[in-house]
């Protein structure tokens, strides 16, 4: 790892600790160089797909992004950090198991948005019928009162059903 302080790549991990309920690794680093002591954190990349979007183009699927839509929705609702990050983990272990992303080929595999979109809002709706509407608003493009009816209505029927 290069230090971020003189750029040499001579540095030692001096700790590392299990973070995010043993996702990540917290590594405590020290350049032998110049003393500076820094931290890593390492993650299992659970992902790495290409994401076909509604105009055909593709881009790499990008976790951050999808958590910052999420975070749009819920922005007003009393739903915690780590929930949202528990969102987008199941999201991922749902397209993986969905679209067997161990690719042969060795090229990255093709997920359409619509599917990652309807797994967000699967998962969204038994969390915050709410944030469900609005996240449903935005991604499936909402233009009439009718379609935001038809949400309500869904959400309606998650929070009232028996536990």
């Amino acid at each position: 790892m290069i230090c971020p302080a003189c750029q040499k790549d001579t540095t030692r991990v001096s700790d590392s600790r299990l973070v995010g309920a043993g996702t990540s690794i917290r590594r405590r680093r020290v350049c032998k160089n110049c003393g500076h002591r820094f931290s890593t954190v390492e993650s299992v990349e659970l992902l790495r797909a290409q994401v076909r979007k509604r105009n055909g183009s593709l881009q790499p699927f990008d976790r951050e992004k999808l958590l910052g839509g999420l975070r749009a929705a819920c922005k007003r609702r009393p739903i915690p950090e780590q929930t949202l990050r528990a969102i987008i983990a199941a999201v991922e272990r749902d397209l993986t198991r969905i679209h067997s992303l161990a690719s042969a080929s060795g090229t990255l595999p093709e997920i359409n948005s619509q599917d990652i979109g309807d797994l967000v809002l699967s998962h969204l709706k038994s969390v915050d019928p709410v944030a469900y509407v609005l996240f449903a608003s935005v991604y499936q493009g909402f233009s009439s009162v009718e379609e935001f009816e038809r949400a309500l209505g869904d959400a309606k029927r998650v929070s009232s059903a028996p536990a």
